[in-house]
């Protein structure tokens, strides 16, 4: 899109700009008002394909990331799936896991937003965010969809979640050496 065409939408045109400097070719879709901006696109994470949205509101100062799982959580594993996001919501720094509780199948949600305000979006910010989200479905994409899919319990897949976590650590400070000082 032409820099011309974002005239008087500051964070579009910073969502154009890491795009272009990503070399991605998605569209980012102008609402008729011009108030907000949407990227719509898929993004691999673990070998999956992701949902992923980015989201401006001009008027708001805010931009917004929303990733969404390639799995659907059944209404009769939502307990379960719930008790599991609250667990990792306590180990997230940046963003928040959710799924919707309606009686339909639904995909685990990342989200992050960024209040703008008087300050200027950078494109850094929009990488930090969508790698905060990628991170944390790295992280915990395979417990969820483990949890999601099947029927075994929630404590058995949270421990050996965990148990993987931690050999995957200590794993790569082998491999690492020892540390100098």
């Amino acid at each position: 899109m032409a820099k011309e065409d974002l005239e008087g939408m500051p964070l579009a045109a910073v969502v154009q700009a890491w795009m272009d400097a990503e070399e991605w070719e998605d569209d980012l879709q102008i609402s008729e008002d011009r108030s907000t901006s949407r990227v719509a696109t898929q993004f691999g994470v673990d070998g999956q394909a992701y949902n992923l949205f980015i989201d401006t509101s001009e008027g708001d100062n805010v931009v917004e990331v929303y990733l969404y799982s390639p799995y659907k959580v059944p209404p009769a594993r939502m307990e379960a799936v719930s008790r599991v996001l609250n667990r990792i919501h306590t180990r997230l720094n940046f963003g928040r896991l959710c799924c919707a509780d309606d009686e339909d199948s639904n995909s685990v949600v990342f989200t992050d937003k960024v209040y703008v305000g008087d300050s200027k979006l950078s494109e850094a910010q929009i990488t930090n965010m969508i790698r905060a989200a990628t991170g944390t479905f790295a992280s915990w994409g395979s417990l969820l969809a483990a949890v999601a899919m099947t029927k075994l319990p929630v404590e058995q897949l949270w421990k050996e979640h965990l148990a993987e976590m931690k050999a995957a650590r200590e794993a790569a400070k082998a491999e690492e050496g020892p540390s100098e000082l």
